[in-house]
């Protein structure tokens, strides 16, 4: 399940928002000593200013420093990853925050009540107290941490809340007895079940289509427009909803995926898209600008690979070089803009699904029996061997005899 993350909200007190600025003073001062320096290591920093900070705050407890210490540096590496991007303003903290040292707080929760203690010193005696009544769904989860099935991470405190992350160890992933091979296409995913040999596809293109219509929204509402503060206002605004749109989309997707692979006792298998900027450098600007604005299909992956791992299914991924040249059925040649094999009629996406699925079965030896009266399989020539049998599953539901080797 990984890690499920519980905020709260609450209204601000003077104490909380005079302990968060003594933190926003420690965290900016360790921001821009990391950033003067060249340096990311939280050793560095703490052998620099871990003194100096507490004899500036000897009222509050040692590990509000390192706490602060701790934030700055993951402050500093986000900067610096955005930096490498060329994206990068120096960092300059307007809201405080900081996650807080095991050693400052305290969770308790009775089965109705959520209670949050946070320590200012050592011998607090009149420590921050907060209480929550969750709803149904925390609930359940805090049910399960009181049980043991999870353990609590490091909260984070702001202002007006509190995030209380609750870590869950992963299913182990079971041995798998099929192949499902995921070819990731523009308007599409198709795939292909090596144990039932049946080919069906996934309609994508209301994702394209959302992603296009948000960036028209923005275009029209900022027309005209001079002042770059309210331009970015609304970036933000429509930016946020076309993220959670899609990623509602992604995620309904992703659990088809998952369901079909725990039914079937199926190994997912997905081609490996990283670097796809590097490659559409040479690609025409209008290309570029479709594929890598409007074609999520890496935030697909990440989002079926999470919820893979929290289902305990085996999930890999493979190199997509070459996957829809080669027919698998009759050795036909694709090489070109074909949309289907010349020989047998099977769609260029169908003959990537296969190949994808074949070379996760060289991954497990234990499968290589699915491989079988392939073409490209060793024991298997074009001309002959095993019988396979594809059908493709239809929106109808029903399935229809494309091919036979």
């Amino acid at each position: 399940m990984g890690t499920v993350c519980l905020r709260f909200k609450f209204h601000p007190t003077r104490e909380t928002e005079e302990v968060l600025r003594k933190v926003k003073v420690m965290e900016q001062r360790a921001v821009n000593w990391l950033v003067a320096n060249k340096k990311t290591a939280l050793n560095s920093v703490h052998h620099a200013l871990y003194f100096p900070l507490r004899q500036q705050f000897p009222e509050l407890h040692s590990h509000w420093v390192i706490s602060a210490l701790k934030t700055a540096t993951n402050i500093v590496h986000a900067f610096n990853k955005r930096k490498r991007k060329g994206q990068a303003k120096r960092p300059r903290l307007k809201k405080p925050f900081v996650t807080l040292s095991p050693y400052l707080f305290k969770v308790s929760f009775d089965g109705k009540w959520l209670k949050v203690t946070i320590f200012k010193s050592a011998n607090d005696l009149e420590p921050i107290v907060r209480w929550f009544k969750p709803h149904h769904k925390y609930r359940r989860l805090l049910d399960r941490w009181k049980a043991g099935e999870c353990v609590l991470g490091q909260i984070t405190l702001t202002k007006s809340s509190i995030s209380i992350p609750l870590k869950f160890a992963d299913p182990p992933t079971y041995q798998p007895s099929t192949v499902i091979g995921i070819d990731s296409n523009e308007n599409s995913l198709d795939y292909f079940d090596a144990g039932t040999g049946n080919l069906g596809t996934i309609d994508t293109s209301e994702i394209a289509r959302m992603n296009r219509e948000y960036d028209r929204r923005v275009q029209r509402a900022t027309r005209g427009m001079q002042n770059p503060k309210a331009k970015k206002k609304i970036q933000r605004k429509y930016g946020w909803l076309r993220r959670e749109r899609t990623k509602a989309l992604w995620h309904l997707i992703a659990l088809m995926f998952v369901q079909m692979a725990v039914q079937s006792h199926g190994l997912l298998v997905l081609e490996r898209l990283n670097g796809m900027k590097a490659r559409l450098r040479e690609a025409s600007k209008r290309l570029r600008c479709r594929l890598l604005n409007h074609w999520s299909v890496m935030g697909f992956h990440r989002i079926l690979e999470a919820k893979a791992r929290a289902y305990g299914v085996p999930l890999v991924f493979v190199d997509p070089q070459g996957t829809s040249k080669t027919c698998p059925i009759c050795g036909g040649n694709l090489r070109g803009q074909g949309r289907v094999c010349p020989s047998c009629g099977l769609s260029r996406h169908y003959v990537a699904a296969i190949n994808i699925a074949c070379r996760g079965i060289e991954k497990f030896p234990s499968l290589s029996r699915l491989g079988q009266g392939f073409v490209g399989d060793p024991r298997c020539s074009s001309s002959g061997g095993t019988v396979v049998r594809v059908a493709e599953r239809h929106h109808d539901g029903k399935l229809r005899s494309l091919a036979t080797a």
